[in-house]
Order: C-alpha cells, then sequence, then structure tokens
C-alpha cells in the first residue's frame, strides 16, 4: 500500500493550503484530511513533506519541522492500522483496511489522547524541551484523572462538571500545590485551543476556566552571596564548573536552555548573539567582565562552558551553595486548596538555575540599571513580565527610608 501527503487544489485567504493524505492500493484509494495547512512555497512535493531548508528564518523552520514530525506520526498511524487488521486477519483485502483506517480517523471516533500526542508532535520543535515535558505531564494526568475517577475524557465534556472534578484532584489525590494545579489546567487550554484551530472539537467551555496564580517569593542571591560564589576556592571539579556555568546564567541574566545552546560562533566583540529558545526572539547580551573571565576558563574546550544537564546542574547547585553557607532561614509560603502553609528553610535549598535570572534582574536594578535596558537583555518585551522577578529585601527597603526620612529631614519633637 502506498501512503503519500499532498496538497489540495483549493488555497484559503491566508494563502495557505490544506494537507490530504492518500492510501492506496492498485485501483483503490481512500483520502484523509490531516486538518493541517501550510503555505505552499514550503512544500517539498518530491518528499511529500515540509522543506524546513526553503527558509532562513528559525522560527518558521522549527513549525515545519514540527509538521514533519506531525505528518509522520500520521503516517505511523495509518501503517499500525494496517498491521492490527492483518495480525486479525491475514488475507484482509483493502476494504477492510480502508473501513478500519476511516473509523480510526473519523472525527465522531477520535481519540482525544491520540489528539493530544499529535499536539506534543506537532510543538515538539516550537517550544522548549521543558515545556514539552509539561505537555506530556498534562496528558499523564488527565489519563490518571480518567482511570482513577471513571470520568471518560473527551472534547465534549472539558466542561464546568469537569473542573469541578479535576481540580480537587490533583489537589487531594496529586498532592499539588494551587500554582501546579493551575499551570496544568492553562497547558489544558493551550491543547483545546490548537484542536479548536483545527476543527477537531467545536466546544469553548474551557475558555471559561479561571487561572489564578499565587505570586511567590521571589529567591535571588545578594550580591554578597553571588561575589563570595564566584570567589569561592573549590578542589572539586564537577562543583567547580556548576559554580561557572551558574554564575555566568547570574551576570547575564539568560535561562538555562539558552545557556546550555551557547556557541563560540554566537560570541563576537564581547556580545553573545543567539535565539532565545522559549520566545524565539533574537537576543544580543554584552557580556561583563565577570561573565567573560568565566568564558576564558574554557578557551580550549569545544564548547565556551562545561555543560551538563538541567536536572543535575539544580542538584549540584543546592550542594555547592551549602558549601558557600549560603544558608539564611527563608519563610516559603505555599497555598494548597486555598489554604497558606509556611515552612523555613535554609536558602540554599531553594536555590536552581532559575534563581540566575532573578539575582541579575534584582542586582542590575539595586545597581542603578535602567528597567528598560535589563528588559532588551533578558528579553522581557513588557514591563509586566519583569515584575514578577524583583525582589528587593526589607533590609533595602529599610536603607531606602533612612534615606528618605532620616538625616535630611529636621527632627520634629512630640509635645
Amino acid at each position: 500500500m502506498n501512503i503519500r501527503f499532498y496538497l489540495e487544489r483549493k488555497e484559503s485567504q491566508s494563502g495557505q493550503k490544506t494537507i490530504w493524505c492518500y492510501v492506496r492500493e492498485k485501483e483503490k484509494t481512500i483520502y484523509l484530511n490531516t486538518k493541517e495547512k501550510i503555505e505552499p512555497e514550503y512544500w517539498n512535493n518530491k518528499l511529500k513533506r515540509a522543506d524546513h531548508k526553503k527558509t532562513k528564518s528559525k522560527v518558521i523552520k522549527g513549525r515545519l519541522q514540527g509538521l514533519n514530525n506531525f505528518l509522520n506520526q500520521y503516517e505511523s498511524k495509518i501503517l499500525d492500522v494496517i498491521r492490527n487488521v492483518r495480525i486479525k486477519k491475514i488475507d484482509s483485502g483493502f476494504n477492510e483496511i480502508s473501513a478500519e483506517i476511516k473509523k480510526t480517523f473519523s472525527d465522531k471516533t477520535r481519540n482525544f489522547f491520540d489528539d493530544f500526542d499529535d499536539f506534543i508532535a506537532a510543538k515538539a520543535t516550537l517550544v522548549s524541551i521543558s515545556t514539552i515535558r509539561k505537555y506530556k505531564q498534562t496528558k499523564n494526568h488527565l489519563k490518571s484523572f480518567q482511570e482513577d475517577t471513571g470520568y471518560k475524557i473527551n472534547y465534549s465534556n472539558i466542561n464546568a462538571l469537569f473542573i469541578d472534578k479535576f481540580y480537587p484532584y490533583l489537589i487531594e489525590e496529586k498532592k499539588f500545590i494551587d500554582n501546579t494545579v493551575n499551570k496544568t489546567i492553562s497547558f489544558l487550554k493551550v491543547f483545546m485551543n490548537w484542536a479548536i484551530e483545527r476543527k477537531l472539537t467545536k466546544n469553548t467551555d474551557f475558555r471559561s476556566f479561571k487561572i489564578r496564580y499565587n505570586k511567590n517569593e521571589i529567591i535571588y542571591l545578594t550580591e554578597n552571596e553571588l561575589l563570595t560564589l564566584f570567589e569561592l576556592k573549590l578542589t572539586n571539579e564537577r562543583l567547580d564548573r556548576v559554580r561557572d556555568v551558574f554564575c555566568f546564567q547570574c551576570f547575564t541574566g539568560q535561562r538555562y536552555s539558552d545557556v546550555e545552546k551557547i556557541d563560540f560562533s554566537d560570541i563576537n566583540n564581547g556580545i553573545w548573539k543567539f535565539r532565545a529558545v522559549k520566545t524565539g526572539d533574537v537576543l544580543e547580551v554584552p557580556l561583563n567582565h565577570y561573565a567573560l573571565s568565566i568564558l576564558a576558563k574554557y578557551n580550549d574546550w569545544k564548547s565556551p562552558l562545561p555543560i551538563i544537564s538541567n536536572q543535575k546542574m539544580n542538584e549540584y547547585i543546592k550542594e555547592l551553595c551549602e558549601i558557600a553557607k549560603i544558608n539564611t532561614p527563608v519563610k516559603v509560603t505555599k497555598v494548597v486548596a486555598n489554604k497558606s502553609v509556611e515552612k523555613i528553610q535554609p536558602k540554599f535549598k531553594l536555590i536552581g538555575t532559575h534563581t540566575a535570572r532573578r539575582t541579575f534582574i534584582s542586582l542590575s536594578l539595586k545597581n542603578g540599571m535602567k528597567p528598560d535596558y535589563i528588559m532588551k537583555v533578558v528579553g522581557h518585551s513588557d514591563y509586566r513580565m519583569m515584575k514578577r522577578y524583583l525582589a528587593i529585601d526589607n533590609f533595602e527597603v529599610r536603607n531606602e527610608m533612612d534615606k528618605a526620612w532620616g538625616s535630611s529631614l529636621r527632627l520634629v519633637k512630640k509635645n
């Protein structure tokens, strides 16, 4: 049997064409609408796939590669159907196979979780690895919910009744805090919007689901803590390299997903130029003398920094910061089922790669760098995006209060 993808003749107002698939054996053919669309100029008719070599835009390349992932998975699903039919009956004819294929890809029998897999495949090269991981976790939470509660999940019943059951399930059974629950629901909403765009469902009830995040205390290193870490004498090579990568993050304000992809070709005349993994924006980051001194240490390496996995980095950073005695008691408040739960922990236990970005923003502000310039360096387009990273401790507030109301104003005596 031949399986081929092709573009329909009709072009939409946006200039895109729908991708169709045919399954053919001799003179018999069935046609399937994949629901996916593409601009004809990016289609390779010989390969029957999107051609990412036809553009220099990394964003478009990523979208085209994601589309090919989807088409590959679509073809694999057809082959699975053919294989399963022939396992049951080795001499199955085209009519039997085509009936099963049509049944599998029928809108009426579409499987919610199969579509979720297609969604993840389509997004694979468009978003970061960590985001893909969260999409997969969301799908798994939904499957667990269905298995544990007997609530059959399909497009039509993602509604108020669903959320009334799903929200307490995540809190009571999964023991999630409120913010984790809300993030899970927000990822579900991303999938549902994707499904609507592809006409897999018309259900829009999910858009009324309220997402309310509780503001967590922002943890960042003080200037003294950062410099202590930077100058710390270490005999352990593993921790020495972890310290260098983490401090480089703190001195540049960049996400670990971008730091781990740094290449010598990205650095020119003290400027690190790259495309951010999370947003796709091109950033140009001037490297200060602290950051440059770290890079100089690895001049003879194949890459500018000794990169390890994000998971290991987060594990080793805590060990490193404990050695550096970054152990100020910090009160952490988590909201579970709308109730605040407080816990005091030493600061080093709360530090991870995400702390670096917050440290850069907080210390840059403290040292007088203008917010507009900070936003340009870290890639924030909206001041509200940066605000949630800001963290000015009480000591700084007290100093500013003393400056404003202390020695410069005459004291007033009470009668």
